[in-house]
């Protein structure tokens, strides 16, 4: 009886390894969109977002739709249809503002964030308007540049307004985030472009004075000194005083990609020890964190923000029969998210006074779930070799722990909210030079120390006097690409 029970056994472990072996890689590792921003295969990234639109659809997850494939028909240079995606993903976000404030937090609390459809982000809402500003200037439309870019500067402001007077509504049954991010730099410094290209230098000075302030309101985001054709000397700045019968050329170039939420379990060691394991009156067993005093009941698993920043910390100019020059850091979109997070942070520890939920270490949400109906580790789940095993043994209590942990794995793609557009980068940067009306070439090439990782040459650039005459580059070479998932 025990041959046979063994041979069952065999065969059975067998059949698992065989259909665990023809089961498709998930989908991160086999096309990593990442993986072909990198490669500058923009076409090829959007095919695969277009291909899991499914996924999107069934997640709730419109915007992060639209704004992953406004960003690639962006960098790929479709910029009326860029432009269609981002409006559309614009007003969703706008439309779910208000609602979102009073009610994110409570879903966030009851766990039940992923089954509302995803509002958009902050940083998402601030920035997609800097890529319609960039679309409209590629498509000749000066104007609705400048447009986009005053939406952004007052939608700051009034994202502002907004969270305070539903603080001041809610009063002490929920606090709101608080936006501490009211002034972007690089919004400014188009401001000041398409200012000056335009004829209007009172403009341009005033968006010029504004961004020397967000430099100094927000040292936690602005940590690299102002560009020095931004520093301002009695009132005027080099980008705002063009010699006479001179043409400025402006680069403005993004690298990196921003922060992705990724599930992770930091805590599971602590979660773990301060657990226990229960049985059923049908014999199934599970582990169940403990109701230590002092410590609310909490999950092991959470959201964390996953940082894709590039190796590229050089970035010269040449133009043909000018002096070569180096751009200069004018945004940190890493840092700006980051900001915003840690405030959420900081609100949510207040709810309630639930302080120890949040995980601050990790830099991320902890996921609040329900702790009478998130039990782990069913016994019949386990796998078929511990049914020989004695139960006491130390081998024995390891593999319950690795089948806990990939219990944990399976069931945070469910409840887990890891939703945000992926491809907004993680840097900008800015300059410029002074040169007589003509045509050149430009070539911008991206460093990591010493390694050249990538060239953009520039052909036939035609640089007119009191016009706006900027290129826009982008290189996604030299990028930490982070894990799907941090393994367990």
């Amino acid at each position: 009886m025990k041959t046979i029970k063994l041979t069952f056994c065999v065969v059975a472990l067998l059949m698992a390894a065989v259909f665990a072996g023809c089961k498709s890689l998930p989908f991160e590792e086999r096309e990593n969109p990442d993986l072909k921003l990198a490669g500058s295969e923009y076409t090829e990234a959007l095919e695969i977002i277009e291909f899991r639109k499914p996924e999107y659809e069934k997640d709730k997850n419109h915007i992060s739709f639209l704004l992953d494939t406004g960003l690639l028909h962006h960098y790929a240079g479709e910029y009326r249809k860029s432009t269609e995606e981002l409006k559309e993903a614009g007003r969703l976000i706008d439309e779910a503002f208000t609602k979102s404030i009073s009610e994110g937090f409570s879903a966030i609390l009851s766990g039940s964030l992923k089954k509302q459809q995803y509002p958009g982000e902050d940083h998402e809402n601030i920035y997609l308007q800097v890529f319609n500003s960039l679309n409209y200037y590629h498509l000749g439309n000066y104007e609705s540049a400048m447009v986009e870019i005053r939406q952004m500067n007052e939608k700051l402001k009034y994202m502002e307004g907004e969270y305070q007077a539903q603080a001041d509504k809610l009063k002490k049954k929920q606090t709101p985030r608080e936006l501490n991010f009211t002034n972007s730099a690089l919004a400014r410094f188009l401001g000041v472009l398409y200012h000056r290209g335009s004829g209007n230098l009172d403009g341009a000075r005033i968006d010029a004075q504004e961004l020397a302030n967000a430099f100094t309101e927000f040292p936690n985001v602005y940590t690299f000194p102002i560009p020095q054709a931004l520093v301002l000397r009695n009132g005027v700045c080099e980008e705002t005083s063009i010699p006479e019968g001179k043409a400025r050329l402006n680069i403005l170039s993004f690298t990196g990609l921003s922060e992705i939420k990724v599930p992770v379990n930091d805590n599971f060691q602590f979660w773990y020890d301060n657990s226990q394991m229960i049985e059923d009156k049908s014999g199934r067993a599970y582990y169940r964190n403990a109701h230590v005093e002092g410590i609310p009941p909490f999950s092991p698993l959470h959201v964390a923000l996953d940082s894709r920043s590039s190796s590229v910390d050089r970035i010269a100019v040449a133009v043909e029969g000018g002096a070569p020059f180096t751009l200069s850091p004018i945004e940190d979109l890493e840092a700006v998210i980051k900001t915003l997070k840690d405030r959420v942070l900081q609100r949510m520890a207040e709810i309630e006074g639930r302080k120890l939920i949040l995980d601050v270490l990790s830099g991320g949400y902890t996921v609040f779930l329900d702790p009478s109906v998130r039990w782990y580790g069913y016994f019949s789940n386990m796998p078929l070799k511990t049914w020989l095993m004695d139960f006491e043994s130390e081998e024995y209590k390891e593999l319950w722990k690795k089948h806990i942990k990939g219990g944990l794995q399976a069931e945070s793609r469910e409840i887990l909210d890891t939703r945000m557009g992926r491809f907004f980068p993680g840097r900008a940067h800015c300059g410029g030079i002074n040169l007589d009306p003509g045509s050149y070439t430009v070539t911008i090439n991206y460093y990591a120390g010493n390694t050249l990782l990538g060239t953009d040459r520039r052909e036939n650039v035609q640089v007119q006097a009191g016009k706006l005459n900027l290129i826009e580059s982008m290189c996604f070479k030299g990028i930490e690409l982070p894990e799907f998932e941090k393994s367990f």
